[in-house]
């Protein structure tokens, strides 16, 4: 896999998780919420410059966000 096609990759991951997160948002507790408030600008910073992202960045915020996901239901 090509650099450009793992940078896509991470970027479609990112942003997938993303709106799935915030279509679920509402229904969650005013911690997750807060939780999700802290790493949205995280997130949206590794879509908008994925390419200059570390891997373990990019995985580490694909970690938080499904472990986010998945307290959301």
């Amino acid at each position: 896999m090509t650099i450009q096609e793992t940078t896509r990759h991470w970027k479609t991951d990112l942003q997938s998780l993303r709106d799935e997160i915030r279509l679920q948002i509402h229904l969650g507790e005013m911690d997750v919420k807060d939780e999700w408030s802290k790493l949205e600008p995280e997130v949206e910073a590794a879509i908008k410059d994925a390419a200059h992202h570390a891997s373990d960045m990019v995985h580490t915020l694909i970690v938080k966000l499904t472990g986010l996901r998945k307290r959301l239901g």
